[in-house]
């Protein structure tokens, strides 16, 4: 693990507490990867690993983990009273905890985009950023969708869908190699990182 001594001030002032925006926050968990296809990845647990000032990605660590600040996430969310469908599940926002020198600050996770790949990274930062996601009713993790664009005009679904499309790859952010860590792979086709191995991300209540 890590810490960080410092955090610019100009991040905190950009920063949020989702808690202060959400009334609804999970029970504490982790996350366990599922991979039928590749023993290497299958039953092991993610942790939040130093990408950056104030950034961290998901890494993959053991199939064993205990519990600690790094490997410990949770879902905040609003209580809207629309019916959930628990083929999707409950809509919200990943969260981690950053510890730094004198306190802690939520951190939301959001996928980072780059123009050259398929292959995005979630990342987890103390800002107004955040990307939508939800656990279905066996506890898998995955990002919901209304938008169905393979129709022209592209149109939007009668009912929202769980799209579950989570990698494995090695990558590059920020001027440095992430090996082993967990990637999203946009639209339907195959990711173009020839590293990248298909997983589901399960949701472990502590």
């Amino acid at each position: 693990m890590h810490s960080n001594a410092l955090i610019p001030a100009a991040i905190l002032a950009l920063s949020t507490t989702i808690l202060a925006q959400d009334p609804g926050q999970s029970a504490p968990f982790q996350l366990k990867l599922k991979a039928d296809g590749c023993p290497t990845y299958d039953g092991v647990y993610l942790y939040a690993c130093h990408e950056g000032a104030a950034i961290e990605g998901l890494c993959t660590g053991n199939t064993t983990a205990e519990v600690e600040a790094w490997n410990t996430f949770g879902l905040n969310y609003t209580t809207s009273g629309v019916p959930i469908d628990p083929k999707v599940g409950q809509q919200g926002i990943l969260t981690w905890v950053l510890e730094y020198a004198t306190g802690n600050l939520s951190s939301a996770m959001s996928l980072y985009a780059d123009p050259a790949t398929n292959v995005g990274i979630p990342l987890f930062e103390p800002s107004y950023g955040s990307t939508p996601v939800s656990f279905d009713e066996d506890n898998v993790m995955n990002i919901p969708s209304y938008l169905d664009d393979t129709v022209e005009p592209p149109a939007a679904r009668e009912t929202t869908i769980g799209l579950r499309r989570w990698y494995v790859c090695q990558n590059y952010y920020s001027g440095y190699s992430y090996v082993k860590s967990l990637s999203w792979v946009y639209g339907e086709g195959e990711p173009q990182n020839p590293s990248c191995e298909r997983v589901d991300v399960v949701r472990v209540f502590l």
